[in-house]
């Protein structure tokens, strides 16, 4: 797990200069090494953070068969690829998956993406071509970000290392802003909240050449073309689901690096535990806890340490909520604002494992958006079964759910309904009646349709999530918190393996007796009854609301801010806050999110006229 930077110029006098900059803004991504790498119009740079083969063998940027790689990220598969290519004549001189990546690209070309099985983002510079190759794992876990102009190129891990181009002025991208303050949107698209710099999508490749500076860009991963799996048994799609998610978390410990676990108590990390001890293996975990209850799983985390007698860390988040600087720390490493305070858990459990010398750390990112894990999933199965008119099954689901939650069936019909046609219904009306976002500038209200995207249907809404509305975001925080502390966190979720064959299940494996990811919960033998028996989920949650009321000076005070000198809302958008803090009016998150704009055009001094 490191960080990278490259640029291609027409102009090659200060390359390197530039690339050692570019380097030092991320040394929290590798303080282990760092490396870089001059030829003719092209620089690359490389931070190491040392996971596997902690040797200088190890040190990038690395050369082989000509080629040179500044890479991020982890190639689980690589002993097996290794062996493959051992068997085609290739030799090998370190314990690498860099190495394993160099000879895989001179064996099968760019086709060689296809047979990597985990997380990454690279360059790869063949200089007798005259041209580099650019890649991005299945789903975007690692980052690759690039800005054009007539003259340059660049790439980087994180955007503030774009700060250290030549002529390069962070100006705030308004439709992205507009997306974020008006629906809470991010990561959702190309653009960035920085005018000019561009995300490679995830499952894309991108090809250099580096005389011209032209560019093609194509994608080479698509999940959504998958075998049907509809008339699997559930015995069967259950034994195939438990082999691969063993050896899913089985090849993300290989690591010659201490490794660790997050452990909310929540269904998802408390399986890669419990299946890490099914093993015979032995780590650390990490739990974040709060003092107010409503915000805390440490009953069932406990639970999970005391049946598996894993060592246990906890980190308590509410002294680092009082922190303004903690949150303006992680909103310059986010490169972006956040959307709520669930960051502070986040960022809380990853301080923690740097403390406990975690280098390696598995958390369970990735479950939620195929395997059904939130409530929205729900209602896309009652819409299904509607539209195709599927009443007898339809009326057992809602006769499951009642029974479990101890609701009537009644209430179950009113809540789903309500979801499909009252709110749409209403958010449409008030549009028409020019009732919405009346609190915010109305030039950041025209810039976009704010209508969500929204499927009806599991597997379509499974690939919107995985996309677009869910995950990206999730990756994006998740690389962001766990790489400020020089963290490698690994999803064995995201295994792509896995999620092809959820994605092709159908739905009632995974939305089951009226419990969610019914298939994880009994894919996982010695998972605790009580966990799998939890009926909500919390994920990485905190008590944004007391922690807003206790701060009300330096919220209104940031709030004043954008509405005089950002003019991003409507003196509107204050009226309510101070109802809120009078009690009249319900916490919205929206508040959390102007503050957090706000923080993020100071943090990097960016033009908004």
């Amino acid at each position: 797990m490191c960080g990278i930077s490259g640029i291609i110029s027409k102009n090659t006098t200060e390359h390197y200069e530039i690339i050692q900059k570019m380097n030092n803004r991320i040394i929290h991504r590798g303080p282990d090494d760092e490396g870089t790498y001059l030829d003719s119009n092209v620089a690359l740079g490389h931070r190491r953070l040392s996971i596997l083969d902690l040797s200088e063998q190890g040190n990038q940027p690395m050369t082989k068969h000509d080629f040179v790689i500044v890479f991020n990220g982890e190639i689980y598969n690589y002993i097996e690829l290794r062996e493959e290519l051992k068997k085609l004549g290739y030799s090998f001189t370190s314990q690498t998956d860099t190495e394993v990546i160099l000879s895989s690209y001179h064996c099968w070309g760019s086709e060689c993406v296809k047979k990597f099985n985990g997380m990454w983002a690279f360059l790869l510079y063949n200089p007798k071509a005259q041209e580099i190759f650019a890649s991005r794992d299945q789903f975007g876990i690692k980052p690759l970000y690039y800005n054009k102009n007539e003259n340059l190129i660049a790439f980087a891990s994180e955007i503030k290392q774009f700060l250290e181009l030549p002529g390069f002025k962070p100006t705030l991208n308004k439709l992205v802003t507009a997306k974020f303050l008006l629906n809470g949107q991010l990561n959702q698209q190309q653009e960035t909240f920085f005018e000019g710099v561009l995300e490679l999508k995830p499952g894309f490749n991108l090809v250099v050449n580096t005389l011209d500076l032209k560019f093609k860009i194509t994608k080479w991963y698509d999940f959504k073309l998958q075998n049907d799996q509809s008339t699997i048994s559930y015995e069967d799609a259950l034994k195939r689901f438990t082999n691969l998610f063993k050896d899913a978390v089985n090849i993300r410990m290989r690591s010659d690096v201490k490794v660790g676990s997050c452990l909310s108590g929540g269904i998802d990390s408390s399986s890669i535990v419990c299946s890490i001890q099914g093993q015979g293996v032995f780590v650390e975990t990490v739990t974040s806890c709060y003092a107010d209850k409503k915000f805390d799983e440490q009953k069932f985390s406990d639970i999970v340490t005391q049946n598996t007698r894993f060592k246990a860390h906890k980190i308590y988040g509410d002294n680092s909520m009082n922190s303004r600087e903690v949150l303006r720390k992680m909103i310059y490493h986010q490169d972006q604002p956040v959307a709520t305070g669930s960051h502070f858990s986040e960022y809380n459990v990853f301080s923690e494992a740097q403390k406990q010398k975690l280098i390696v750390m598995l958390d369970g990112q990735g479950s939620d958006e195929y395997l059904g894990g939130y409530p929205e999933f729900k209602t896309a199965v009652f819409s299904s079964l509607l539209n195709t008119f599927k009443w007898k099954s339809l009326n057992k689901l809602v006769e499951q759910e009642a029974t479990l939650y101890k609701l009537s069936k009644l209430e179950i019909y009113k809540r789903e309904l309500k979801s499909l046609l009252y709110y749409p219904f209403i958010v449409g009306i008030n549009r028409m009646l020019g009732k919405d976002n009346r609190e915010y500038s109305k030039s950041f209200v025209l810039l976009i349709d704010s209508y969500k995207k929204s499927a009806k249907n599991f597997r379509k809404l499974s690939i919107l999530e995985l996309e677009t509305t869910s995950l990206p975001y999730q990756l994006h925080s998740e690389d962001r918190n766990s790489m400020l502390f020089s963290i490698e966190s690994r999803l064995p979720f995201l295994d792509y393996r896995l999620v092809e064959f959820c994605l092709s299940l159908p739905d009632h494996f995974k939305y089951r007796d009226g419990y969610t990811k019914k298939i994880l919960r009994d894919a996982i033998g010695n998972l605790p009854q009580e966990i799998k028996d939890r009926k909500d989920k919390m994920g990485f949650v905190s008590p944004d609301e007391p922690w807003v009321k206790e701060n009300a000076f330096f919220f209104l005070e940031l709030m004043k801010k954008a509405l005089e000198e950002y003019k991003f809302i409507t003196q509107e958008f204050i009226d309510q806050f101070n109802l809120f803090l009078a009690g009249n009016r319900s916490y919205e998150a929206k508040y959390f999110r102007v503050v957090s704009l706000v923080i993020f055009c100071e943090e990097f001094k960016l033009q908004t006229n």
